[in-house]
This record gives C-alpha cells, structure tokens and sequence, in this order.
C-alpha cells in the first residue's frame, strides 16, 4: 500500500530504493516538461524517442511471434516464454539502437522537436536530401530526358 492508502503511490523510503533506469526515465521527463536547458532537453527527446521505438519493435516482434504456431510434441515450459519474451526485448533493443536517418526514432525525434520548439533551426533540406527525393516526385532534380518523336502524325 502506498501514501494515503493509495496503491501505486510510493513511499519516501520505496522512493530512494528507485533503479537508476527508472531514475533515468524520470529525469527524461522532467526534462521534457521543459527544464533544464535546450540541449538537456533535445537529449531527453531523442532517449524517449529511442525508448519508444524499442518498445513498438518488441510489440511488433510479440505480435509477429504469436502468428507461428507452436510446433513439436511437448508445450512450452515456463521457462522457454520468460527465454523468448527477454530475447525479444534483446532483439528490440538491437534492432532500436540501429537508428539512423529515416528510422522511426528519428522521424518521431524530428516532429517532436518541431512542435515542442526544440528543432534546431535549418533552412531547406539537408545537403543530399533533395537529391534523394527528387528521383521520386517527377518535376523536381534534373529535367527530363528527351525521347525521340517518332514519324507518325497524331489524328
């Protein structure tokens, strides 16, 4: 039972014994709240976006890991569910920590920043950027090419 006889609050004493992860993902909040300097709180968004990511991963593993069946003659013990839900986790964090440019970290990193007034100021796209979407929007990049017309008259 926590404070005032409400579950989940916690006591002082439950309080100091946090572990520094959840120590960590209340600092990441606190910073979000919006204090702490600019680039404390840009980092706080990129850790919360990276955590994000991690945890839609794992999900998405679960979900794509509850489509097969289970085969073999014998059930699962105990003991292969917790081996396959800590190896999922493994597996989110891997994928997760990947990130890079186009990433869902990043594009969750780059609107947030943007709508919380945290995005660093940038006029126009980044250099390559337009070069890498021009080849899909037609009417951008290079001009088109030329093709011959061939000898036949429209009606």
């Amino acid at each position: 039972m926590g404070i005032d006889g409400l579950p989940g609050a916690m006591s002082p004493l439950q309080d100091m014994n946090l572990s520094k992860r959840e120590e960590e993902k209340l600092k990441n909040i606190h910073l979000l709240k919006g204090n702490g300097t600019l680039e404390e709180r840009r980092q706080g968004l990129l850790k919360a976006s990276k955590e994000f990511e991690a945890i839609f991963i794992r999900q998405m593993i679960a979900s794509m890991r509850k489509t097969v069946g289970e085969g073999g003659l014998l059930n699962k013990s105990n003991g292969e569910k917790i081996f396959e839900d800590m190896l999922d986790e493994e597996w989110a964090k891997k994928l997760s920590s990947r990130g890079g440019k186009g990433s869902l970290s990043d594009v969750l990193y780059r609107q947030l920043s943007r709508q919380m007034g945290l995005a660093e100021e940038v006029n126009g796209p980044q250099e390559g950027e337009k070069n890498d979407f021009a080849k899909l929007i037609p009417g951008t990049g290079t001009p088109p090419i030329g093709l011959p017309v061939s000898g036949r008259k429209r009606p």
